[in-house]
């Protein structure tokens, strides 16, 4: 998480020590999951670039080797899954039994089982099968992403009588970019850039990151991709949403807007990219012409293989915002009007930022662990 979105008043003052800080006593959150991977580097967020020093200076920024979770045993790399605790990540050979825990794949949960009030297990149904089957659990840990959590919330509040049936602020990340695909021996080596993936951070103002790939294809093809990543806020016009029709059936609607704010974070990405394309061209010997963008959600291609885009919202991002710590979700991620429903994921983030959200998921499951581990709580339901 950006150390400018991760601030008050939008994030709980114990949540946002938890994370930085230190947790129970011990390191944070962060650190503790980023030696759990493997990758120090992963601790420190793109705006904390204190530590390394840039690669490189381009257009007026220092860009810095991207942090990544991955893990590479020579031949092949892995990305971190929450099953590397029990299996090898590479080979997938046991390390510990599965005590106590069951898994059950290709299960759909339709709804969250209420009793008195407050979350009391989850109504699944197997693939390619129609009968319900209940699971009972003293407590119930939402983890799937945004939009579900906030379908199976909204119709636990349903079904408990109530009529709050939106969830709104449900935010994304903005995403526009280009790509340029060079062919071989079209690249001076002495004027090329080093191959890899690296980003300059954002701060509270462009509130985007800019990223900055470079690699060698087929045949010594270069491929350039440059893309920004920005925070779309909270607004009362993006929204999930519960609708009851009079035959009796539910659905799930979904909404997304750009606030006036992320407006004008859109223009302002597009000249950011447009400077940093500005200083491109001439080292990879291509005319840096005016960049054209289309809408959200289009790709439009220009002069030779030079290609700009504009992802649409809710496509290929990480959504969040819909469930948010301190505002519906107490600082313990219960849900406020449903004891025993817990959430996890972006849809707890009281605002997104720039960055990727996984390294702060993580850290927050983590956290909401260890809330659980204590009294009095002894059987967790996880949907």
């Amino acid at each position: 998480m950006d150390p400018w979105a991760l601030s008050e008043p939008w994030w709980p003052a114990a949540v946002i020590a938890d994370l930085t800080g230190s947790w129970r006593g011990g390191a944070s959150l962060y650190a503790q999951v980023a030696e759990d991977l493997g990758t120090p580097g992963a601790a420190r967020s793109p705006g904390d670039a204190g530590a390394v020093a840039p690669a490189f200076r381009l257009a007026g920024l220092d860009f810095y080797p991207v942090p990544r979770a991955v893990r590479d045993s020579g031949r092949r790399w892995s990305a971190y899954s929450p099953l590397d605790y029990w299996r090898d990540p590479v080979t997938a050979s046991p390390i510990r039994a599965l005590d106590g825990v069951t898994i059950a794949c290709q299960h759909t949960v339709e709804r969250v089982l209420l009793r008195d009030g407050r979350a009391a297990g989850v109504r699944v149904v197997r693939a390619g099968e129609t009968d319900p089957v209940d699971i009972r659990a003293d407590a119930v840990v939402l983890a799937a992403g945004t939009i579900e959590n906030s379908r199976l919330v909204l119709r636990s509040r349903v079904n408990g009588g109530t009529e709050r049936r939106r969830l709104s602020g449900l935010s994304d990340h903005i995403v526009q970019g280009f790509t340029l695909t060079l062919p071989a021996g079209a690249v001076d080596p002495a004027a090329a850039l080093p191959t890899g993936h690296f980003v300059a951070p954002g701060d509270d103002e462009h509130r985007s990151n800019l990223f900055l790939s470079i690699g060698e294809l087929a045949a010594g093809s270069v491929r350039i991709e440059v893309s920004t990543m920005g925070e779309q806020l909270p607004n009362e016009r993006s929204f999930v949403e519960h609708r009851s029709a009079p035959d009796g059936t539910t659905s799930v609607h979904v909404g997304a807007a750009l606030a006036e704010a992320d407006e004008a974070l859109v223009t302002e990405q597009q000249r950011r990219l447009g400077d940093l394309w500005r200083s491109l061209g001439p080292r990879y010997g291509t005319p840096a012409t005016p960049l054209v963008f289309g809408g959200l959600g289009t790709w439009r291609p220009l002069s030779g293989d030079l290609v700009t885009y504009a992802s649409a919202l809710g496509t290929v991002n990480h959504e969040g915002c819909t469930i948010r710590l301190g505002d519906g979700l107490t600082e313990r991620h219960e849900v406020v009007d449903l004891p025993g429903l817990y959430v996890l994921g972006p849809a707890t983030f009281p605002r997104l930022g720039a960055a990727n959200p996984s390294l702060t998921t993580l850290a927050l499951s983590r956290r909401l662990a260890g809330i659980l581990a204590g009294p009095p709580w002894e059987g967790i339901g996880i949907a």
